[in-house]
């Protein structure tokens, strides 16, 4: 699990000693369970999850997860989580201290710990899953909220606490319950249903923005009635909360995203039911294990007239291309069912599809994730992405991280040599300082770590640099005169496109 995980806002310090609690429990817990059974002591790597060197516990949980056989003990889940609420418990101790946090451990574990636990979650698990720091609106907030409907009791107990970014949290998750529900994938029972819906009316009405806004993005999922009337209340309050201290912008942005929501709403209410159910079911089909059910709800889409175009489509396509993405990255033999020519055609086809619903209305989320998918580099794709880099800058920045694998550091490669020759080409101009950041990156990816990368950006820059890329393959030469062939053959390439005369 990766990106979009840390959020921001204040903690309180009620839940940090909620934390310290919990934690204290859960370890005594462990401990019971370790001395009553035949282990003759503690794994070396145990007792270094738990030594106050946080590069000691990292390099410890580094070789749990290398170790799948370790990995997949029942022993480790339970020290991850142990793990995750004592590096959440030094993250909130800094905060209170008004210290920087480094939050890279604390979320290499939440996603661990996420795989480890997913699928046989109890109240308590979930609690700890869900009480933690992530952006309501990120993919992990949508996995944990499709898991959220068992334990509307958990959630109905966070929204009524003080610290407002729990409050958010609730409402953000219980919209992804009901989400799931109303999509057939995780049916909620009337009872677990009911309290959700309470949960969302009681959030339509808090003083806090945040809280307000995630019921409204929750609400906007919904097609039922009970979903518009709400949000007209909502509506309705604006002016009040205005008179009452809070800004006029601040309140327009509310009443703005109220008028998206009941719009969507009816859009759903308006489409006859069985064409409704039909579109659901081919969602369901698109995240289907089978290939062939997969390819079937993507032609689907395209030969039934009205559901490329539904306003639910977009995401859905969007969210099945990034599992379609991490699957491929994470195991290059794409078939499971079917041909590998199959599974490729059809993750061509999956991606261009999403490309062509989202590339009028792209968003710093939709952007990354289609940025990060898999395709040559040089491709056409590749090309009519290259144009809005320029908007979406940092996304692509993030993707040259060291940290992240070799294959996203050279889609960040041809990605920011492609915004350079659109800006030199006068097609998609860049503001002097985002020119700068860009140039700077390509000219640090000359020294990447990874020998592909490397010669990525002399491929890149022999496919589209131009006079901009002199001044960077000096600067490289200047820094490293072994690497003369390379420059010089890059130079010679550039000479001789077109309008470089």
């Amino acid at each position: 699990m990766s990106g979009g995980l840390v959020k921001g806002g204040e903690l309180k310090t009620r839940l940090l000693v909620t934390c310290c609690l919990v934690l204290a429990d859960w370890t005594s817990s462990i401990s019971a369970q370790i001395q009553g059974s035949n282990s003759s002591g503690l794994h070396s790597d145990y007792r270094d999850l738990e030594s106050p060197d946080p590069a000691v516990r990292k390099g410890a949980f580094e070789k749990l997860r290398s170790n799948r056989e370790l990995l997949n003990s029942p022993e480790t889940a339970e020290r991850l989580l142990t793990l995750l609420l004592r590096e959440r418990e030094d993250a909130m101790r800094r905060v209170a201290l008004g210290l920087d946090v480094e939050d890279g451990l604390r979320e290499q574990v939440l996603g661990v710990a996420w795989e480890l636990w997913a699928d046989r979650m109890d109240a308590r698990v979930f609690r700890i899953f869900a009480t933690d720091f992530y952006n309501p609106g990120s993919e992990y907030a949508r996995s944990l909220g499709a898991k959220a409907g068992r334990f509307a009791d958990v959630l109905l107990e966070l929204s009524e606490t003080e610290d407002r970014s729990l409050r958010e949290c609730a409402a953000a998750l219980s919209g992804y319950a009901l989400l799931e529900d109303r999509m057939g994938s995780v049916p909620l029972t009337d009872v677990q249903r009911e309290k959700l819906r309470r949960l969302l009316e009681a959030a339509s009405r808090d003083l806090d923005f945040g809280v307000r806004v995630a019921a409204v993005q929750s609400l906007s999922n919904e097609r039922d009635e009970w979903a518009i009337a709400v949000l007209e209340q909502m509506y309705e309050r604006g002016p009040s909360l205005h008179a009452a201290g809070e800004p006029q912008r601040t309140s327009e942005e509310l009443r703005s995203r109220i008028r998206e929501a009941m719009a969507a709403i009816r859009a759903r209410a308006a489409m006859p039911s069985h064409d409704f159910e039909a579109l659901q079911a081919v969602y369901r089909e698109l995240g289907s294990s089978s290939l062939s059910a997969r390819t079937k709800a993507l032609d689907a889409l395209a030969k039934r007239e009205g559901f490329l175009g539904f306003i639910d489509t977009p995401e859905r396509l969007l969210r099945q291309l990034r599992v379609e993405t991490k699957a491929l990255r994470s195991q290059p033999a794409l078939a499971q069912q079917g041909t590998v020519d199959e599974a490729a055609k059809f993750y061509e086809r999956l991606l261009m599809t999403t490309w062509q619903a989202w590339k009028q209305r792209l968003t710093s989320q939709s952007f990354r994730i289609l940025a990060e998918a898999v395709y040559d580099p040089d491709s056409a794709f590749r090309r009519e992405l290259g144009p809005h880099v320029g908007r979406f800058l940092g996304e692509v920045l993030r993707m040259t991280d060291p940290e992240n694998p070799p294959p996203l550091r050279i889609n960040a490669v041809w990605l920011l040599v492609s915004a350079m020759a659109e800006d030199e080409a006068g097609r998609a101009p860049l503001a002097a300082e985002r020119r700068n950041r860009a140039s700077g990156a390509i000219l640090r990816l000359f020294g990447d770590k990874d020998q592909s990368v490397r010669s990525s950006v002399f491929e890149a820059l022999r496919h589209l640099g131009g006079a901009w890329a002199i001044p960077l393959l000096e600067t490289v030469y200047d820094r490293d005169p072994s690497l003369r062939h390379e420059v010089e053959t890059t130079r010679e390439a550039i000479a001789k496109r077109p309008g470089q005369q």
